[in-house]
Parts: structure tokens; C-alpha cells; sequence
């Protein structure tokens, strides 16, 4: 709220001086610690507000180590999602096994930072 939605860099000028003022860094400063305080007391409450939820959540990943969407959502108490959301990731794996037969590999790629 104190400061505008600009943009503020942090170069210097010809002399090596910050271009923008002490009073200027001091706000967003004090912006930075104002949100990131308010958004780890909402986090907090919303984790001791359904804490029981959370430890059910853990001791079925603990037990199962993976949990589809579905199982989540009835572990939360929540109502499946639709039938038509989850047949995208379906047929993808169902393409997977598909060219997995072609060429002998697993099927299944390394995603994970690009590989």
C-alpha cells in the first residue's frame, strides 16, 4: 500500500550512488517484511485451522507414498473432481505405454530440469 506497483532497480549511478533514496529502500523494506509477515500468519492459521486434515494427509502419504487427486480431495472431505478433468493425464499415460512398446523403453521421461 505504501508503495506504487512500479518498477525499482537497483543500479547505480555515474557517481555509484543507489538511484533511488534511502526513504524509498526503507519503504520497500518495510512492504517486503509487512506481506511476508501477513502471508505466514495466513498460512499458519490456515494450517492449525485444518490441522487434523494435514496429519490424515501425511499418515496416507506416509503409508501409500503417492495419492492421486481423488484420494486427496476424500481425505479432505471434498468431492471427487470429474470424470472429463482427469482423462487428459490418463491418456497421456496410456500414450506413454503405447510408445513404450515401440522402441523397448520404459516410456516414461525424465522431466525433471529438462532431462
Amino acid at each position: 500500500d505504501k508503495v506504487a506497483p512500479v518498477c525499482y532497480k537497483t543500479l547505480t549511478g555515474g557517481d555509484g550512488e543507489p538511484i533511488m533514496g534511502q526513504e524509498v529502500r526503507a519503504a520497500i523494506d518495510g512492504e517486503i517484511k509487512r506481506l511476508t509477515s501477513q502471508a505466514y500468519s495466513n498460512a499458519k492459521k490456515i494450517l492449525t485451522q485444518h490441522e487434523d486434515k494435514l496429519h490424515l494427509l501425511a499418515q496416507e502419504l506416509i503409508e501409500k507414498e503417492t495419492l492421486t487427486g481423488n484420494e486427496v480431495r476424500a481425505i479432505l472431505g471434498l468431492p471427487p473432481m470429474k470424470q472429463e478433468l482427469e482423462q487428459p493425464e490418463a491418456k497421456q499415460d496410456q500414450q506413454g505405454k503405447l510408445e513404450a512398446g515401440k522402441d523397448g523403453s520404459s516410456g516414461k521421461k525424465n522431466t525433471w530440469f529438462g532431462r
